[in-house]
């Protein structure tokens, strides 16, 4: 059991925003003072961390004790773990399969569940948990393998069973089939809806949707989880007896854009040239991560540019867009002269291609183009198969 002293509250608080690298080879040398190398190792942590465990309001959820900057890497961030949170209801008893450094029971503690238990196999991992959650009397951290606790548990004893497998394997690689996953969620599904009528993944981004909907049944809604501009995950909530069509959002929330893959299937698409004037529309991460692409059309009554382009065009701004949208300049040929006469004209920018014959840094490179907050290139194929350069205005609108 870590006990930690006032020798480490006064080192972390002296030392905030110090180098951790030359904290450690400073006072790192004595491997028998427990108290330093505990906020030693915490500090590192800390800077890893950056503002990942602080709210959007500023509020911090920085742990009390982080020692393995992998669990800072693998854990929640405060905002996404928040979010998820408000998808459950109040007063429930929870069993977090997976605990880690307890980022997830942190929020879910924002409900005011009734008890909530949380499994930890790594003894350092678990003694750290118990530290971060020791003035919770309705938080009980357990060292040992849950699937086994599982087994052991009469039917409807948890509310809601949250986990997140393990997404690396003994070597320390990264996996990505869901089967390889540490605990095997398609295996152990059928008992832990035998003890809760309802389980929330979280789930590896890189899986796909559709397999990941055949491969857990039950799944009532799947999530595509967006943060900074990437799709930080899956989230599944999973029903015992749910039968029916999953529904798919991108985001969190109620303002989430939300379909089934029947109404994408469903969805009817056209195409269009851009034109100086129109607005540019760019599908966010999640947004292309949940395949909705024809649904983007019908939906936001918008035309693509061409198949597998994913860029929209709409003569009007539209502010419920799950990505971002850019104003349209100039659309020029792909073509040698139009190349130098860019080259001669825009010096600073981006450059973005789809269905493209260039990768963007090739074409970065030929339009002599400095990266920088001057214009959006965006280089791609119409539907007649010419190619074109879309210059857009430097400032872009975050849609969604």
């Amino acid at each position: 059991m870590i006990q930690l002293d006032s020798q480490f509250y006064d080192f972390v608080k002296a030392h905030s925003g110090d180098d951790p690298v030359k904290l450690r080879l400073r006072y790192g040398g004595d491997k028998n003072d427990e108290a330093i190398n505990y906020a030693l190792d915490h500090l590192v942590c800390v800077a890893k961390a950056g503002n990942k465990f602080t709210l959007a309001d500023g509020t911090s959820w920085l742990p009390e004790l982080m020692l393995n900057p992998l669990s800072v890497e693998q854990a929640s961030s405060a905002n996404v773990a928040k979010s998820r949170a408000s998808l459950i209801d109040e007063r429930l008893r929870i069993l977090d399969m997976t605990c880690g450094l307890g980022m997830d029971i942190r929020a879910f503690l924002t409900r005011n569940p009734v008890k909530v238990i949380g499994f930890e196999m790594n003894q350092l991992s678990a003694d750290v948990a118990k530290v971060n959650f020791a003035k919770y009397d309705n938080v009980e951290i357990v060292e040992g393998d849950s699937v086994e606790y599982l087994k052991t548990l009469a039917d409807n004893s948890f509310d809601l069973i949250y986990i997140d497998p393990a997404r690396r394997d003994k070597n320390g690689c990264r996996v990505y089939n869901l089967h390889d996953c540490t605990p095997d969620l398609t295996e152990i599904l059928p008992e832990m809806l035998k003890k809760s009528p309802v389980v929330m993944a979280k789930l590896s981004p890189m899986l796909d949707v559709t397999q990941t909907i055949s491969d857990l049944p039950g799944i009532c809604r799947l999530m595509a989880v967006e943060e900074k501009g990437e799709c930080k995950e899956l989230l599944a909530i999973i029903k015992r007896g749910f039968v029916g069509e999953p529904l798919i959002s991108i985001g969190l929330g109620d303002n989430a854009m939300s379909f089934t893959q029947s109404d994408e299937k469903e969805s009817l698409i056209t195409y269009a040239d851009p034109k100086e004037g129109m607005w540019l529309y760019v599908p966010s991460a999640s947004a292309m991560k949940t395949g909705c692409f024809k649904l983007m059309s019908s939906r936001f009554d918008m035309s693509e540019i061409a198949p597998n382009s994913h860029l929209y065009l709409s003569d009007k701004q539209n502010d419920v867009f799950p990505g971002k949208a850019f104003k349209i300049d100039e659309v020029v040929d792909f073509a040698s002269s139009n190349i130098k006469r860019l080259a001669s004209r825009v010096k600073s920018g981006e450059v973005t291609v789809r269905n493209f014959s260039f990768t963007s840094a090739e074409l970065q490179k030929k339009l002599k183009l400095k990266p920088g907050n001057g214009c959006r290139i965006f280089a791609t194929t119409t539907s007649t198969g010419k190619k074109i350069m879309i210059l857009t205005d430097k400032k872009s609108a975050d849609v969604y």
